[in-house]
């Protein structure tokens, strides 16, 4: 075991799956988890005693006073509303060697600027937790996909969250092609947003479109019925369609006949390798804050000017 201390700020439902990929980390000795609610406390400590502590410090404080002086490696995985407050208070208080930011990252569009700027100045590297880009089955996408001209990637499928869930999209296309997308318009979004599972916050239904230089994305969510979620890509002699939750892959190559092979995710509860490589090597398969910024304010500039929010005064477009 290696002797890096660790922080989760946050420890909902998926700040539990990370602390299980913490458990299992070889580099991680102490793991400092901010989380008031004795609820979610005690979900999250049944869910790393399944994994094992093997040995682990495991502490819980009320606030982020209660963190030692130094952490080498801290997930802010608090509600997009908290999160900017959470991140000032981090870096006020604490040293803070490198943090994974969840999604969606903030409401408010100066709040990006505001935070790269804290992370340069400090000189603390950062990324975003979007994950498919270390999920063996996206690798194998990617192989066959990038750096290639006029690939399209479209998801359908019924209530599986856009507005939440666009950005893991872009992100995904931008590693599969090795192009980022420009533009993301909403013009093909039902009228207005609709209430989200978690209260106060926003969805969307319809369709979500995005162009770039070399291709383009459509992502679209029905409001009713029970349409499996199904991803695609296609470019002029690949075609590959993904259903994650069955774990499969159909390939059509150069006009040949379909075929049908595993395609390998990986959870969050089992994302350790993204830890080690950080506390290893300084660097990680995710997107950097840097990278995610860009894809955060074209989902936020189009969903917020839908639904009637002025993002450019600054007023909050609540997705979490």
């Amino acid at each position: 075991m290696g002797t890096a201390c660790a922080a989760i700020i946050g420890c909902g439902n998926i700040g539990s799956r990370h602390l299980q990929s913490m458990v299992r980390s070889d580099r991680i000795a102490e793991i400092w988890v901010v989380e008031p609610n004795q609820k979610a406390r005690a979900l999250a400590l049944s869910r790393a005693k399944e994994i094992g502590v093997n040995g682990r410090r495991v502490e819980f404080v009320d606030a982020v006073g209660g963190l030692p002086s130094r952490i080498d490696l801290a997930v802010l995985a608090t509600s997009s509303v908290e999160r900017r407050r959470t991140f000032d208070d981090l870096v006020a208080a604490k040293g803070v060697g490198a943090i994974i930011f969840e999604k969606f990252l903030f409401p408010c569009l100066g709040d990006y600027a505001d935070v790269s700027r804290s992370l340069a100045k400090l000189a603390v590297p950062g990324w975003v937790n979007c994950p498919r880009r270390v999920w063996p089955g996206y690798r194998d996408v990617r192989a066959n996909f990038h750096g290639r001209a006029n690939v399209i990637m479209r998801e359908t499928g019924s209530s599986w969250g856009l507005a939440s869930n666009a950005v893991h999209l872009l992100d995904t296309y931008t590693f599969v092609t090795g192009h980022a997308v420009t533009a993301v318009s909403a013009d093909a979004l039902e009228a207005g947003g609709a209430a989200s599972k978690r209260p106060g916050y926003i969805e969307v239904f319809g369709t979500l479109r995005a162009t770039g230089p070399s291709g383009s994305v459509e992502l679209t969510c029905y409001r009713s019925g029970a349409l499996p979620r199904l991803i695609e890509f296609v470019c002029p002699e690949t075609r590959v369609l993904i259903d994650e939750k069955a774990g499969t892959a159909t390939w059509t190559l150069r006009g040949g006949a379909p075929a049908t092979r595993s395609f390998a995710t990986l959870p969050v509860s089992a994302s350790q390798v993204v830890f080690d490589d950080i506390l290893m090597t300084g660097t990680c398969g995710l997107p950097s804050f840097a990278e995610s910024t860009s894809e955060h304010e074209l989902v936020l500039n189009a969903i917020g000017g839908h639904t009637g929010v002025n993002i450019q005064a600054n007023e909050p477009c609540l997705i979490t």
